[in-house]
């Protein structure tokens, strides 16, 4: 049953940031746990009236006007609203109007009772490090009886009614409420599964510590796994934890995601890793071309008839994400094998590239997406040569068109399908999505819609 707002949330959140300190960082506002509570009303309000209507109340005979075949006839969820509380947890008041019937006397009686059920929820790292939730208090408070006929034979037993009803239903209310934030554990469980990333890798986000409660969010430290081909690329540890500073996220929004200069170049470094950025162009050029650039006796020597040329383009460094106040760049470093084929792939010329590109971020419902633009800062130097000297700024005019424009677009047919932020899909979308670039980190502050029908499973108790 889909009633705690934590669970939910961090079942969103759990599944956007693995070595030994976070590189991104999820800020769950107190606006997602008020929109989460209304979604968890509705889903609730009647599995919540068939759990507690099954609650059985004995006869009040304690009083000189016995009140005897008392029973809950309706449930009524006035209010269900999750709150901060700092340093601690969260506090769940689900707030009820209970209809009860009795008889008094032979003569049947009808009444109101408000009822409030307040649940302290506590969350833990467990071994397995998923979030873990629990409830440490809870307490069930019976206010004012409204009867509904009568009145005046009911004043005299208000007190003793009052204090009857509250020792039927306080253990057994918040039973069901333990029941129902307990089963979000296994929700929980399953948001540090893996998520899609790009066509044809995988990403994990899992969470570092137990959520951090302050007075006006939740901070959820994640770290990010890379995954191709089933197999995981090791990243190096980070020397320095990213923790959002305490301005950076917009308290309008649901969730804030921040992102860290480190994620973006440990993604690269993945793709790297992976070689995915690995490429072979076929160029229109040939062995001609080389030796109208002052490599004529050797190439001609070698290749009397024209060869076409072919560029194998790998990438033995990573390429290093910068981000400053809004923009993002990434160097590229590739290494440029010329060569021919005869038959086999013969090297003529190594070529060390330097490439500066800008990056564009962009959110798309549970999807960051990335892509390359073309910023003109490009260097090229021979790191080795078959064919004689050749000077790098005539093989610069020659090649460097073709190498950015291939390598670009490599990279981008790549990146097109996107990386999965943090979140639970069968439940949310996100909306209102923006992009915020800062010096060292990227915030994406969104707010969730919830996806009608697909929770029903979920409200089963």
């Amino acid at each position: 049953m889909r009633i705690c707002a934590l669970g939910l949330v961090l079942s969103v959140l759990v599944s956007a940031c693995v070595a030994s300190s976070a590189d991104c960082e999820a800020r769950i506002n107190q606006a997602a746990l008020d929109y989460v509570s209304r979604v968890a009303k509705v889903e609730n309000e009647i599995p919540l009236e068939k759990a507690l209507a099954a609650i059985s109340i004995p006869d009040l005979s304690t009083v000189p006007q016995k009140l005897t075949g008392i029973r809950i006839k309706s449930v009524n969820l006035l209010n269900l609203s999750t709150t901060l509380q700092p340093g601690a947890g969260l506090q769940m008041t689900a707030d009820l109007d209970l209809g009860l019937w009795g008889q008094l006397m032979d003569a049947a009686m009808e009444m109101t009772v408000k009822v409030s059920i307040r649940a302290e929820i506590h969350a833990r790292l467990n071994s397995e490090k998923n979030i873990e939730l629990s409830i440490s208090a809870c307490k069930t408070i019976v206010g004012g009886i409204t009867p509904g006929s009568k009145k005046g034979s009911l004043q005299s037993v208000l007190k003793e009614l009052r204090a009857h009803i509250h020792a039927a239903l306080a253990e057994k209310a918040c039973l069901q409420i333990s029941t129902i934030v307990l089963r979000q554990n296994s929700k929980i469980a399953r948001a540090t599964d893996k998520l899609p990333l790009l066509a044809e890798g995988q990403i994990q986000y899992v969470p570092l510590s137990a959520p951090v409660f302050a007075r006006k969010w939740i901070n959820l430290p994640l770290q990010t796994t890379f995954f191709f081909g089933e197999q995981e690329i090791p990243i190096p540890p980070s020397q320095a934890p990213f923790a959002l500073p305490e301005q950076a996220a917009d308290s309008s929004s649901h969730v804030t995601i921040g992102l860290s200069q480190e994620f973006y170049n440990n993604f690269f470094l993945a793709l790297q890793t992976a070689g995915a950025f690995n490429l072979t162009i076929q160029s229109e050029l040939t062995t001609a071309s080389l030796a109208q650039q002052g490599a004529k006796q050797q190439v001609s020597t070698q290749y009397p008839k024209p060869l076409a040329l072919v560029l194998a383009v790998v990438f033995p460094k990573p390429p290093a994400v910068v981000l400053n106040e809004g923009e993002a760049v990434v160097v590229l470093f590739p290494t440029i094998q010329i060569g021919v084929q005869n038959p086999g792939f013969q090297v003529l010329l190594s070529l060390d590239v330097e490439m500066t590109a800008s990056l564009q971020v962009a959110a798309d419902n549970v999807k960051m997406m990335l892509s390359l633009e073309e910023e003109g800062n490009f260097t090229l130097s021979v790191a080795s040569s078959k064919v004689g000297a050749v000077e790098g700024d005539q093989l610069k005019e020659l090649f460097g068109d073709v190498i950015q424009k291939e390598i670009l677009a490599r990279m981008n047919e790549l990146l097109r399908d996107g990386i999965s932020l943090p979140h639970l899909s069968l439940i949310f979308n996100y909306v209102d999505t923006s992009v915020a670039i800062h010096k060292g980190y990227v915030l994406i502050p969104v707010n969730l819609e919830y996806i009608e029908g697909e929770g029903q499973q979920a409200t089963e108790i």
